[in-house]
């Protein structure tokens, strides 16, 4: 890895002194509750997918439903995750602007931000963290 110890501390640092709701009106801490990779049932349903606490969402708990992302659960997409970084769980962070979270992990043995769906689905490639990178 080429990141020391005390470069991935000031990430870690860096991501979450971003990641407050502090400085969320009431609007913005609503809209977090929406997500825009619904579960099965509510895309079934035609329904809006909340997850107030987090997965399963709102829909899924008051009808006593698996809550599915293309008929798997949350948990086999974190345990793809598990396995991809080495059987090591990855770091999570909340994600303030749209839902679900920003993962801290290593991919063939580069450290990288992997942005991931309220139930693990990998969204978008990873971004590889430069051991150049310099952080205020």
């Amino acid at each position: 890895m080429h990141q020391s110890n005390f470069e991935v501390l000031k990430l870690i640092s860096y991501i979450m002194s971003n990641n407050l709701e502090e400085n969320l009106s009431g609007y913005q801490r609503g809209a977090r509750n929406r997500t825009h990779d619904p579960c099965d049932q509510c895309v079934h349903d035609r329904r809006k997918c909340e997850l107030q606490g987090g997965v399963p969402c709102v829909r899924c708990v008051e009808r006593q439903r698996d809550c599915t992302i293309n008929g798997q659960t949350k948990a086999h997409y974190n345990n793809l995750l598990v396995q991809e970084n080495g059987n090591q769980p990855p770091f999570l962070f909340g994600r303030l602007e749209g839902d679900g979270y920003l993962a801290l992990m290593t991919i063939n043995g580069e450290l990288c931000l992997q942005h991931l769906t309220p139930h693990f689905v990998k969204a978008g490639p990873p971004r590889y963290v430069d051991p150049q990178v310099r952080i205020a």
